[in-house]
């Protein structure tokens, strides 16, 4: 958990101004919270997303079980409605199935570009996470 927080803090470096900061993930037994701060001119609030990741040699998809801000859940499906036009346009590898019961974020791998790594498996467990991978050769 505190790698993938490091990692995350150099991946969305805190900027001054408006935007996401501090971001945050929390792991659980089948579940993982991803938390961060969003600043809008003057307001500022936390708003969480909790996620459960099922992974396959091609695909990283995560069930999006609850959204908050603060302790307020959101309701789910109505904001994936929103959003699923919103990822479709943004091109064939990240795609969210908004008529999915719970809503399903899907990250595709594809093996041609990615070049490095394919991802097998994920697996948390009280505060931990493994992720089994597959080193792809490249010809």
């Amino acid at each position: 958990q505190n790698e993938l927080n490091a990692w995350l803090a150099s991946e969305i470096p805190d900027k001054p101004g408006d935007g996401l900061h501090d971001p945050r993930l929390l792991l659980d037994e089948s579940t993982m919270e991803l938390v961060a701060q969003l600043r809008i001119d003057d307001v500022s609030l936390y708003i969480s997303a909790e996620l459960r990741p099922i992974a396959s040699a091609k695909q990283l998809q995560f069930e999006i079980i609850a959204l908050r801000v603060g302790r307020i859940p959101l309701p789910v499906d109505w904001i994936a409605d929103l959003l699923a036009e919103e990822i479709a346009g943004s091109g064939e590898d990240v795609t969210l199935d908004a008529t999915a019961s719970p809503p399903r974020l899907s990250i595709n791998w594809d093996e041609a570009n990615s070049g490095r790594i394919r991802i097998r498996e994920i697996e948390l467990a009280d505060q931990s996470a493994k992720i089994t991978v597959e080193k792809l050769v490249i010809q």
